[in-house]
């Protein structure tokens, strides 16, 4: 599985090889397929799989059942990135916006030339 690649286009993409192989005489049994399919997964899945392996029998364990096993984390792994990504975005808006206050106040009214300042509007 690719780093960026959803479950559903995972197994989207899984399914197609595995059809090709059942077309071409292979005799695959879903535990083998759902067995490749736990060990191939991204490194952000490993504790899921592990979960999956000690509480299920992966033996019995249908396809569409894993599927929608790792999709739910799928979706807590997005969302929990999301909101994490949402309050990133509104601190650096905070700070650009403290920033821009900070050099507005600090400047407000003088201009500096050379070492002096003189104050705007040629008093």
């Amino acid at each position: 599985m690719k780093a960026s690649e959803s479950i559903s286009n995972y197994h989207t993409r899984i399914m197609v090889i595995v059809n090709q192989m059942r077309r071409n005489g292979e005799a695959l049994t879903d535990s083998r397929i759902t067995e490749k399919i736990l060990r191939s997964l991204d490194p952000k899945f490993d504790f899921v799989v592990v979960v999956i392996e000690e509480s299920k029998e992966v033996e019995k364990l249908m396809m569409n059942e894993l599927m929608s096993s790792l999709q739910a984390h799928e979706q807590k792994i997005v969302k929990r990135n999301g909101d994490n990504a949402i309050e990133h975005a509104l601190q650096a808006k905070l700070s650009l916006k403290d920033r821009y206050e900070q050099r507005e106040t600090s400047t407000s009214g003088y201009t500096t030339q050379g070492r002096s300042l003189q104050r705007r509007g040629g008093f």
